[in-house]
């Protein structure tokens, strides 16, 4: 079941037989996965095949699983010892991202610009780059990490245009994904194959209250969650921008860094039976009967763990989602930096309930994409995904149907706006297969068929419920 290739001396040599066990591993804020080797050491064996365990040698390796190739990589570390077992551990070629330095300068470019050039520079192959559209004014770095620049421009196209996007490598080269692309989802259930998990929820890095100074120590802003305070008492941070800015810049900052720090953290790990699709940066539905939970979630990070037949994996996932940028100066810099305009491209307009529906007119006769999320197609989670995004919901998150599921209150009497659930509306592993927006009168908007339409909720599957986003 494990394979395990050593490249050496332009010759491969296969150590499957040795091998003890393989873990395989990968987190988030990191574009290497890595994987970490346990064999037998037979130097007799090494010496006769003509083997040699110098990592200046410039040691690459291959992991297989049930024949499919799981991992590339260049060896970085070695151990020997009387126990004669050795171990190695290798990272696939984001490393050359993590630990190589240059001065960089960047006006206007995109993320998928500025990823294009960093592999250039840093000599490693590019497949897959989503294209994306938001300019940064600037990114200036002299003397950083590859990864580094890379992360700054990820975290300002995100606080501009909500988007999230992260590194992989596969098959020696880079790729840039946005996390809503990423939403094939395995179930994972307390019934089936989770065998242990552990739900933790903490407010002790919590704040209920911040306060931005200047150069001389006055207040100048001061954001407060009064209803989280009276909850659980007064928790305050208090940070110093630099000077220049204005109120207006202060103010945006403060309730920006607030909405983030007032949140609780709540951590899962969940141990289960291995699938080689469940790792960082993908999606998971996970079903835990005890606490009455179904719902998606995206891996912070993921340990594989391979030995002789049997794998298992250990996943940990933040609840709370992704946070923006905390760095006040680089939220800073955004304000002062862009206009004040959107530039995400969409000509939709914030405001609450009411405005779903009559937005959702708008893109009637849109065609239908699978993983599309707009603006000139859809699927259907990712039709009110958008809509909810451009009126009542800005911070909602893509998830598929059944994600959107899992984060409504389910109602008996819709109101106009409200989400419609069917399911088995064609053959998958989730519940939920489709979803629409309510109108009235026994209707939807919703993408059916080929496009963007009205349709009759009768006409459009096996009825599940009404949903109403929390």
């Amino acid at each position: 079941m494990i394979k395990i290739i050593i490249t050496y001396n332009k010759q491969q040599y296969d150590i499957s037989d040795y091998i003890e066990s393989v873990k395989w591993s990968g987190q988030k804020g990191s574009p290497t996965r890595q994987i970490n080797v346990t064999l037998k050491d037979d130097v007799n064996e090494w010496k006769n095949i003509g083997l040699e365990w110098e990592v200046l040698k410039g040691l690459r390796c291959s992991f297989s699983w049930d024949n499919t190739i799981l991992f590339k990589g260049l060896i970085t570390d070695t151990s020997q010892g009387k126990t004669r077992l050795m171990n190695f551990t290798a990272y696939d070629y984001g490393i050359y991202f993590t630990n190589s330095s240059n001065t960089f300068i960047y006006k206007n470019k995109t993320l998928s610009d500025i990823v294009i050039d960093c592999c250039t520079r840093a000599g490693v192959k590019y497949d897959v780059v989503t294209k994306t559209d938001y300019k940064i004014p600037d990114i200036t770095k002299p003397n950083a990490k590859y990864w580094d620049v890379i992360q700054s421009a990820m975290q300002a196209t995100k606080r501009k245009t909500g988007n999230t996007f992260f590194i992989q490598f596969s098959d020696n080269a880079c790729h840039l994904f946005a996390r809503r692309d990423m939403l094939l989802q395995w179930v994972l259930s307390t019934k089936e194959n989770i065998t242990d998990y552990t739900y933790t929820n903490s407010i002790q890095q919590t704040k209920t209250r911040l306060k931005l100074i200047d150069s001389k120590q006055n207040v100048v802003v001061t954001k407060i969650d009064t209803a989280l305070e009276n909850a659980i008492g007064t928790f305050q941070d208090v940070q110093q921008p630099d000077d220049g800015n204005t109120k207006k810049e202060f103010e945006k900052c403060a309730e920006q860094l607030l909405n983030v720090e007032k949140i609780p953290q709540r951590s899962l790990s969940i141990s289960a039976y291995g699938i080689t699709e469940a790792i960082s940066g993908y999606c998971v539905y996970v079903m835990i009967d005890r606490l009455n939970w179904g719902r998606s979630f995206f891996i912070d990070e993921d340990t594989h763990t391979f030995k002789g037949n049997t794998y298992t994996m250990q996943l940990k996932i933040n609840l709370c989602g992704d946070s923006i940028s905390e760095d006040v100066s680089a939220i800073m810099e955004d304000y002062k930096k862009e206009d004040s305009k959107s530039s995400s491209g969409s000509s939709g307009s914030s405001g609450g309930k009411s405005n779903v529906v009559s937005f959702a007119k708008k893109y009637l006769g849109c065609p239908y994409v699978w993983g599309a999320s707009g603006p000139k197609s859809f699927d259907c989670s990712g039709f009110v995904f958008f809509v909810y995004k451009h009126t009542a919901k800005p911070s909602l998150a893509r998830v598929t149907a059944q994600g959107l599921y899992g984060m409504c209150t389910k109602v008996s009497t819709p109101a106009t706006g409200d989400l419609v659930f069917f399911t088995g509306t064609y053959k998958t592993s989730s519940y939920i297969t489709h979803v629409g927006i309510y109108i009235g009168n026994g209707k939807m908007i919703a993408v059916q068929g080929t496009k963007v339409q009205e349709a009759t909720i009768a006409s459009s599957g096996t009825f599940v419920c009404y949903g109403r986003l929390k």
